[in-house]
């Protein structure tokens, strides 16, 4: 009867020792995927960050990119401008010339 019940005894025990050392793996296998899915989040959420700086970086560089397109226009027509204002300086003082010739001709 002793042995059978000792017999008895380890074999709860080890039955016990199997469900604990069960539970264990089974903890550390949720730990980990849990750890995984954390660690995928993180990545994710990364990725996320890098493309909203990127796109912003992206933003700054077409905003500053068309600021130069404006003043680069700005500057032709300054140029432009210029360019006619000596035109015209030319031809008045072309004009003031003729109206001198005139003038000296009819003092004559």
């Amino acid at each position: 009867v002793r042995c059978v019940q000792e017999t008895d005894q380890r074999r709860v025990h080890g039955e016990i020792k199997q469900k604990e050392a069960k539970d264990i793996y089974e903890q550390e296998r949720l730990r980990m995927k849990l750890m995984a899915e954390l660690e995928m989040k993180e990545k994710k959420q990364q990725q996320v960050e890098m493309k909203r700086k990127q796109e912003k970086a992206n933003q700054r560089k077409e905003k500053e990119r068309k600021h130069e397109e404006k003043m680069r226009q700005i500057e032709e027509k300054a140029l432009e401008y210029e360019e006619k204002k000596k035109e015209n300086a030319n031809k008045l003082n072309k004009r003031l010339k003729q109206v001198e010739q005139k003038l000296s001709l009819i003092h004559i």
